[in-house]
C-alpha cells in the first residue's frame, strides 16, 4: 500500500510539473508575440538570433572578430573643425532599422540598453556654434587683424593679465546691479575693450551689460562686438552717439564757445576725446536695413558673420567708404540662392573700397573668379579668404564683368 501511494504521489507531482511548464511555456509564447505585435515586426526572431550574446564578441572580450551577424556599433565621425573640408553643422543622429527595433547613431544609440533620457538630449545635440572654438574662428579674420593678444584665443595656454582679471573681477561684482554703469567710467578704454573681446569669445555678454560697459561713448576703444541670437545692434546708440559728436563740433558758436569755456573753467574734467567708432564686429545677430543706413562712415573694420537674415550688401561701399577689412563668412544667402536681393553681391562698386585690404568670404558658397572683379583695376591686390569653386552663378556673372 505504501508503494502504491509513493507512486501515485510521484505521478501527481510530475504532473503538476508538467502543467506549470507548459503554462509557462504559454505564457512565454504570448508575451513574445504580443512584444511582436508592438514592434509591428512581421519577422519572427530565429533561434539562432535568440541564442547569441547581447553584445558583440569584440566588446565582451575585448579581442576577437564579431560574428557575422552582430550589428556593428555606427563609429562617431571624427571631429573637424569648422571651415575645413567635410565639415558639417547638422549633427542630427540618422534613424535606422534592425531586426524591426529604431536603432540610433552615436551617441544615442548602437550601444546597449535604452535611449538616453531626455535631459541629456541637449549634451549630445548642441549647436557647435554656442561653443567657445566656434566663436573664435569666426572671429579670426577680424582679430588677427586688430592684433589681438593670445590669451584671447579659445585654448591658448597664454596667461591673461592681472589688469584683465581685475576688470573681469569687476564685471562679475557688479554685472547684475545698477552700480555697473557707474563703476565702468573708471576702466580704462582699452580694458573695456580686451575684456569685450574676451567675453565675445568665450562668454557673451548681454545687450544690457554690454552698453553698460561701453558707456555714454557706445563703443570701447572704438569697437563694439556684439554676439546673437538675443543680442543686436542697437541704431539709437549709434544715431546718438554721431549726432552729440556733430553738435558739440560743429554747432552754434556760440554754444561752442561757452561748452569750451565751462571744460576750461572745469579743471577735473578729462581733456581726451573719445575715439571715433572704427571697429563693428555681429555674429548671428541682426541688421535692419535703417541700422545700415545709420553706420559711421569712420568704420575701417567690420565683420557681418552668420546674419540671421540678408541684407543689401551693395549699400556698404556708400556707408562705409574707409573699409580695410570686411568679414562677411558663413552666410549662405551670399550665393544667390536665399538671398532677397538677388544681385546685389554682384552690384557692389569694389571700387569704392580704395583702403580695402582683407575681404572674407569663408563658407558662402562665393566662387573664387569673384577675386578678379574685386582686384580689378587696383594697384594693390585685396586678400580674399575663403572663396571657392562652388558657386556656378557667381562664377559666371563675375568672369563676364571682368573688363
Amino acid at each position: 500500500m505504501a508503494s502504491k501511494r509513493g507512486g501515485h504521489s510521484r505521478e501527481s507531482h510530475s504532473d503538476s510539473g508538467r502543467q506549470v511548464n507548459n503554462l509557462l511555456g504559454a505564457l512565454r509564447g504570448e508575451q513574445f508575440r504580443h512584444q511582436q505585435n508592438l514592434l509591428r515586426s512581421k519577422l519572427h526572431a530565429t533561434s539562432s538570433l535568440q541564442s547569441k550574446p547581447t553584445l558583440p564578441l569584440d566588446q565582451i572580450f575585448g579581442t576577437g572578430s564579431p560574428a557575422s551577424g552582430d550589428v556593428e556599433p555606427v563609429q562617431p565621425a571624427p571631429f573637424r573643425e569648422p571651415g575645413q573640408p567635410g565639415h558639417r553643422r547638422d549633427r542630427r543622429p540618422p534613424v535606422t532599422l534592425i531586426e524591426g527595433v529604431p536603432t540610433y547613431a552615436y551617441p544615442n544609440g548602437a550601444v546597449p540598453g535604452p535611449k538616453p533620457p531626455k535631459s541629456w538630449i541637449p549634451l549630445f545635440d548642441g549647436d557647435e556654434r554656442d561653443e567657445p572654438a566656434w566663436r573664435a574662428n569666426a572671429f579670426k579674420v577680424l582679430l588677427d587683424d586688430l592684433g589681438a593678444e593670445a590669451w584671447l584665443r579659445d585654448g591658448s595656454h597664454a596667461v591673461m593679465p592681472l589688469a584683465m582679471l581685475c576688470a573681469q573681477t569687476i564685471l562679475k561684482t557688479y554685472g547684475e546691479s545698477e552700480a555697473l554703469v557707474d563703476v565702468v567710467q573708471y576702466i580704462p578704454p582699452h580694458l573695456k575693450r580686451d575684456l569685450i573681446r574676451w567675453h565675445t569669445v568665450h562668454r557673451p555678454l548681454s545687450n544690457s551689460k554690454l552698453y553698460a560697459l561701453c558707456g555714454e561713448e557706445g563703443h570701447a576703444d572704438g569697437e563694439l562686438l556684439v554676439v546673437g541670437p538675443h543680442n543686436n545692434l542697437r541704431g539709437d546708440v549709434i544715431k546718438g552717439r554721431e549726432r552729440t559728436r556733430a553738435f558739440s563740433q560743429g554747432g552754434d558758436d556760440g554754444e561752442q564757445t561757452a561748452t569750451s569755456s565751462s571744460r576750461a573753467d572745469d579743471w577735473d574734467a578729462p581733456t581726451d576725446t573719445p575715439a571715433s567708432l572704427t571697429v563693428i564686429g555681429l555674429l548671428e545677430s541682426p541688421l535692419p536695413s535703417s541700422v545700415i543706413f545709420s553706420l559711421p562712415p569712420t568704420l575701417t573694420h567690420l565683420a557681418l558673420l552668420a546674419l540671421p537674415h540678408p541684407i543689401p550688401v551693395h549699400r556698404l561701399p556708400r556707408q562705409c567708404p574707409l573699409l580695410e577689412v570686411l568679414d562677411i563668412s558663413f552666410n549662405g544667402w551670399l550665393s544667390g540662392h536665399d538671398d532677397p536681393y538677388p544681385g546685389t553681391f554682384n552690384a557692389v562698386d569694389w571700387k569704392r573700397w580704395g583702403y580695402l585690404r582683407i575681404l572674407g568670404l569663408r563658407e558662402c558658397g562665393v566662387s573664387k573668379y569673384i577675386v578678379h572683379k574685386v582686384n580689378a583695376n587696383r594697384w594693390t591686390d585685396v586678400e580674399v579668404i575663403g572663396a571657392d569653386d562652388s558657386s556656378r552663378d557667381v562664377h559666371t556673372i563675375a568672369r563676364s564683368n571682368v573688363p
